[in-house]
This record gives structure tokens, sequence and C-alpha cells, in this order.
């Protein structure tokens, strides 16, 4: 069951924070804005392993599977996004 976390999701939630850093870079106007704001990704994988050492549930393999299927989703989503919202000129110009 570690190994489809480690192998499946961790690459999923990569891309996914990579994606919402750079949609968050082209809106905001300093690099530092950016880094700090795109720390809110990993919020969602710190409530389930604080959720699961509180017990309130177990991690099985199902779970696993359920979130490594709604990350690739978001991933496709975000991927959209990023694409539509990048615009490189700007964040070059605007930045401090």
């Amino acid at each position: 069951m570690w190994w489809l976390a480690v192998f499946v999701a961790g690459p999923l939630l990569a891309i996914l924070s990579v994606n919402f850093a750079l949609m968050v870079s082209s809106r905001v106007n300093e690099p530092r804005v950016a880094e700090q704001l795109s720390a809110v990704v990993i919020l969602p994988l710190l409530a389930l392993f604080f959720g699961q050492i509180a017990g309130l549930f177990l991690i099985n393999r199902q779970l696993v599977i359920l979130f490594a299927l709604v990350i690739a989703a978001l991933d496709a989503l975000m991927v959209y996004l990023a694409v539509r919202l990048f615009q490189r000129e700007t964040i070059l110009t605007r930045w401090r």
C-alpha cells in the first residue's frame, strides 16, 4: 500500500504543487508571496496525516486509490488552468 502511495500519489502531488505554484506566481507581484501561498497545497496531505495519527480514520488501499484519482483529476484541471493563465512576459516585467 505504501508503494502505491509513494510512487503514484507522490508524483501526482508534485505535479499539483508545481501547477499551483505556477498559477500563484503568475498572479502575485513578488516571488516570496508566491512561495508562501504555494505551501497551501500541502494542507490536505497534513490533514490526512494527522487524521490517521488521531485515529479518526485508517489509511488503506482504497483510500490511497481514491486520493490518487482525486489528485489526478485536480492535476488535469490545474494544468488546463495554468496553461491558460501563465504569461511569461507579464511575470518578468511585473516582479520586483
